[in-house]
């Protein structure tokens, strides 16, 4: 936790061999540069407070050592303020309580969005000038981005809607999910291997197989339940002897089945949104076919795919449904706002859960987002990572 102060962003890339969670406060002096940095970086995540009442000052380095005293994240707590900082290591039983309390307010923190940091960045321009006017950009910004404050010091706050609860819950679940997946997809590219080309197919997806090959090899059954949490170099070294195995061997679901058929079938209907638009029944039907956890409820139609079909296009409006998958797809603003407002806004699909959504974008993004599924969370937790899984 803290406040960062960067007038170089990425100054302090150092400290970020592996992955780092940082929980600041929006507020001078945290300067929007490195609120831009951190949310860009790979191996960061980063949630924020607008309250004037956030101002803890905890560095947590993995389960071996904390830090806790006057000093923020800033260059001149590091090179030249007068601060006092205590250290503490893993023979102090206090640890275990700082980490609890770093947990408590991770969870209740916001991530933050590309909207939310263009409103702070222009409230900070307006009074950057004015360092004695510190207070009164707290004041706005918690007017204009909402006051968001730890839970036991939130006083007098209106409970927020459902629907904002929801969306908060999906942001933090899905940014854990893409941080855990980059470990993954890092340590492929790392390697040097590829099965095709990334003409073929993007790089995401073929660690989206590499990540079925190790779920159907090694991550069996609930056996993923048991597996311990692992820094980023232990996962590192777990994923180096997988990826050897996976590319010793064929795995023709990936090499013949997406690269050959669904991959290309998904992109004819999802290539753009007069694609979508014009797509008959079964041409969509079939490219969401694509997707394994749409493949999933297969299952539960005792008529087969059949019964299925028609009770995906007859439970939803046909023109409405188009106009969702396009927004879904192509449209403008945040996509996990986009992906939120599928899954429980007025976007919404039905018999299209949160899984199907998550995917899609997976197959069908610019932004190199990951397929994430119920299968895709449980490799990650096996790997090592704390992620919520996707049921």
């Amino acid at each position: 936790m803290g406040q960062i102060e960067m007038e170089k962003p990425g100054a302090s890339g150092s400290l970020l061999g592996g992955n780092q969670q940082l929980v600041v406060r929006l507020g001078f002096p945290t300067c929007p540069a490195a609120v831009e940095w951190a949310m860009s970086h790979p191996n960061v995540q980063l949630r924020v407070y607008t309250a004037r009442s956030f101002h803890p000052k905890l560095y947590l380095f993995g389960d071996d050592k904390a830090l806790v005293g006057s000093a923020n994240l800033t260059r001149a707590a590091i090179t030249a303020n007068q601060e006092i900082v205590v250290g503490l290591d893993d023979s102090d039983e206090r640890l275990p309580e700082l980490a609890a309390i770093f947990q408590d307010y991770w969870e209740s923190a916001d991530v933050p969005t590309g909207e939310m940091l263009a409103q702070y960045r222009m409230l900070y321009r307006k009074y950057e000038q004015h360092s004695n006017a510190a207070e009164l950009l707290a004041d706005e910004v918690a007017e204009l981005l909402g006051k968001t404050a730890p839970n036991n010091i939130a006083r007098g706050q209106p409970k927020p809607r459902s629907d904002s609860l929801f969306r908060s819950s999906f942001r933090k679940s899905y940014q854990e999910c893409v941080s855990a997946f980059n470990i993954v997809r890092d340590a492929y590219a790392a390697s040097g291997y590829r099965k095709v080309s990334e003409q073929d197919v993007p790089l995401r997806l073929e660690v989206d197989s590499f990540m079925s090959f190790i779920r159907q090899k090694h991550a069996t059954g609930e056996s993923w339940q048991k597996s311990p949490y692992r820094t980023v170099e232990e996962q590192r070294t777990i994923l180096r002897p997988l990826i050897d195995e996976w590319s010793s061997i064929p795995w023709p679901y990936f090499e013949n089945t997406i690269v050959g058929e669904t991959y290309p079938r998904l992109q004819r209907v999802f290539k753009s949104k007069e694609t979508i638009l014009a797509a008959s029944d079964d041409e969509l039907f079939d490219a969401l076919s694509t997707l394994h956890s749409f493949g999933d409820r297969l299952r539960f139609y005792r008529g087969g795919k059949e019964t299925w079909r028609d009770e995906f296009i007859n439970s939803n409006d046909p023109e409405r449904a188009r106009e969702a998958l396009a927004h879904l797809v192509f449209g403008r603003g945040d996509v996990v706002d986009r992906m939120a407002d599928a899954v429980n806004g007025d976007g919404k699909i039905k018999a299209f859960g949160k899984a199907n959504v998550q995917e899609l974008i997976g197959w069908c993004n610019k932004e190199e987002l990951p397929i994430l599924n119920s299968r895709t969370t449980k490799v990650l937790r096996y790997l090592g990572s704390r992620v919520r899984q996707i049921h």
